[in-house]
């Protein structure tokens, strides 16, 4: 257990019977599990997101000014996209 996690426990800003309870539930592993699934949907979204506006930016910029194979902003917006891309 961390430093933070005793902290707040100790600090009874939170109801640690409640906490306990849950935690000793049968079914929280699961709960815990389809939490992780949650967020990282949540941030799987995000990044194709983040992708999405990469790629209308290349787009923009390729109709606007017509750069060559070896334009510098465009090869930045192409590595930037493949930095974000999550396997789904």
């Amino acid at each position: 257990m961390s430093d933070e996690m005793l902290g707040l426990l100790k600090s009874r800003k939170i109801n640690t019977r409640l906490l306990c309870e849950m935690a000793a539930h049968k079914d929280f592993v699961k709960l815990l599990a389809d939490i992780e699934i949650y967020v990282d949907g949540i941030a799987r979204m995000q990044i194709q997101n983040l992708n999405t506006l990469v790629d209308m930016a290349r787009v923009k910029i390729t109709e606007k000014y017509q750069p060559g194979g070896e334009d510098t902003h465009i090869r930045l917006l192409e590595a930037a996209n493949w930095g974000l891309i999550i396997p789904s």
